[in-house]
């Protein structure tokens, strides 16, 4: 991580919480009640992180969208605007 964090959120049911690292290139998912790693994921850039139905959606300071549904970064479908790395749920 670096010592840097990007972003922390919590998953819709709370049981989880992730943390982003652009710095060190990595999104980390710990369970919010044990505290225990459940999976760190090297992710290049990963900035803004947003709670899904299943998993969570991260922004990059490029302006990328992605997944961590699948326990890896899957790119979702480019848009024709330019994101930074900020999310809200709404």
């Amino acid at each position: 991580m670096k010592g840097y964090t990007g972003s922390v959120a919590f998953s819709h049911c709370g049981s989880k919480v992730a943390v982003s690292s652009p710095r060190g290139g990595a999104l980390q998912i710990f369970d919010s009640r044990s505290g225990d790693l459940l999976r760190h994921i090297r992710f290049a850039d990963a900035s803004g992180l947003a709670p899904l139905d299943r998993g969570f959606l991260v922004s990059t300071g490029e302006g990328g969208m992605y997944s961590s549904e699948a326990g890896h970064e899957v790119s979702m479908p480019r848009l024709d605007r330019n994101w930074d790395n900020h999310l809200v749920s709404i």
